[in-house]
């Protein structure tokens, strides 16, 4: 079982870097939900600027270790809309929603019934990260860091994505692997 969910792994990151390669043939510019902590339908647009799209989960605790740096990126870098979203399926809404309120993220949080939004993305696991510039296209997707527990990180790869845009500069990677638990559909 172990051998096919790695393969099936392999295959989604492949088709993911196909899409990011490809130049984007479909932007994105928003993301509609429901809005944790305000408990209401949203639709959350980030047209014309550049945005981060983290999946999120609240109970991986590869997602929480990172939601701190999470949160001081998207207060450092406000020229990007930070949006989280949460696709896990087998994880109650009641439940999330007390968690994503705990957490006092600085950027909204919306809920991803049916795993919509994951699908649309591409996102395998929490915390997966999506660099748009202000088209809506791919510019990055991974990793928020080279480990799945932040304290043990060496390289920060959002960080240098977030800074190469905003002067400028080149991106190293526009895809590496995502690290974390698997998004459940």
């Amino acid at each position: 079982m172990a051998y096919w969910r790695k393969m099936i792994s392999a295959l989604l990151i492949s088709l993911s870097l196909l899409l990011v390669g490809s130049g984007n043939a479909d932007p994105v510019t928003q993301v509609q939900g429901l809005e944790y902590g305000q408990n209401k339908n949203a639709t959350i647009s980030w047209a014309g600027k550049p945005a981060v799209v983290v999946f999120l989960s609240a109970k991986c605790p590869c997602s929480a270790s990172h939601a701190p740096h999470l949160g001081q990126l998207a207060k450092d870098f406000p020229l990007f809309h930070f949006v989280g979203v949460h696709s896990n399926q087998n994880e109650k809404p009641d439940v999330a929603a007390r968690y994503f309120s705990g957490v006092n993220l600085p950027f909204p949080v919306v809920r991803d019934p049916g795993a919509k939004i994951a699908d649309q993305f591409g996102a395998l696991k929490t915390p997966h990260v999506f660099v748009l510039n202000d088209k809506g296209e791919k510019v990055y997707m991974g990793p928020v860091t080279d480990s799945s527990e932040f304290g043990e990180a060496k390289t920060f790869y959002l960080k240098e994505v977030l800074m190469a845009v905003t002067t400028g500069g080149k991106i190293p990677e526009v895809q590496r692997r995502p690290l974390g638990c698997y998004i459940v559909r």
